[in-house]
C-alpha cells in the first residue's frame, strides 16, 4: 500500500473513532491526512472506497483462523473470531445503527461487504476442504454464509457487553457448522 493510501485510512479511521460515518466529510479526510484531493481521487472515487477497504480487513481478520476443515466444522468459534467481537464489543454500543451511519451509502455498501464476505469464504472453504465432494456450489455456500457473517458484523457493533459478542460468535460458529455439512456430500 502506497504512503498516501496508509495516510487516507489511517486519517480515516481516526475519524471514524470520533464521529459517525455520515458525519465525516471527503475534506476532513484530506485535512487529516494531509494529502490533496487528486490524491484521495487517485486512490479512491468516493468516501466509501475507504470504508469497504478497512472491512475488507477486518473480514480477513475474522476468518484468519479458518484455514482447515476442522475450523470451519468446530463447535467452538475460532480464536479470530472471538478476538474480534470481544474487540467491537470493548468499543461498546454504538450511538446508531451501521445503516443510520452510513445514510445513502448503505444499499451499495451492503452490496459490496456482502460480496467481499462472499469472495472471501469462498477462497477459505476451498482451501481448507481441499477435493470435497460439494453437494452445493461453493459459491452459493459462501454467498449465504457471507450473510450470516455480514449480520454479525453488524450486529456486534450493538452487543451490550463481551459476554454477548462471545454468545453471538458461538451462535454463528454452530450455524455455520450446521450449513457447511449439509453442503457436503457426507
Amino acid at each position: 500500500m502506497s504512503l498516501a493510501r496508509t495516510r487516507l485510512n489511517l486519517a480515516f479511521r481516526q475519524l471514524l473513532a470520533e464521529q459517525d460515518y455520515l458525519d465525516i466529510t471527503v475534506g476532513q479526510i484530506l485535512a487529516q491526512a494531509q494529502v490533496s484531493k487528486a490524491t484521495f481521487y487517485r486512490h479512491y472515487q468516493r468516501k466509501l472506497d475507504l470504508f469497504i477497504e478497512m472491512h475488507q480487513g477486518l473480514i480477513a481478520a475474522m476468518l484468519a483462523d479458518f484455514q482447515q476443515a476442522e475450523d470451519w466444522l468446530s463447535l467452538q468459534p475460532p480464536s479470530s473470531l472471538i478476538r474480534l467481537s470481544l474487540q467491537a464489543a470493548k468499543k461498546g454500543a454504538r450511538r446508531s445503527t451501521t445503516a443510520y451511519q452510513l445514510g445513502s451509502d448503505w444499499p451499495l455498501a451492503t452490496r459490496m461487504l456482502n460480496q467481499a464476505f462472499a469472495n472471501a469464504i469462498a477462497a477459505r472453504l476451498q482451501q481448507a476442504f481441499s477435493e470435497p465432494q460439494w453437494r452445493d456450489p461453493v459459491s452459493d455456500v459462501a454467498s449465504y454464509l457471507s450473510v450470516m457473517y455480514m449480520d454479525y458484523m453488524m450486529q456486534v457493533n450493538q452487543m451490550p457487553s463481551p459476554q454477548a459478542a462471545t454468545q453471538k460468535a458461538q451462535l454463528l460458529q454452530r450455524y455455520t457448522r450446521a450449513m457447511l455439512l449439509e453442503s457436503l456430500q457426507q
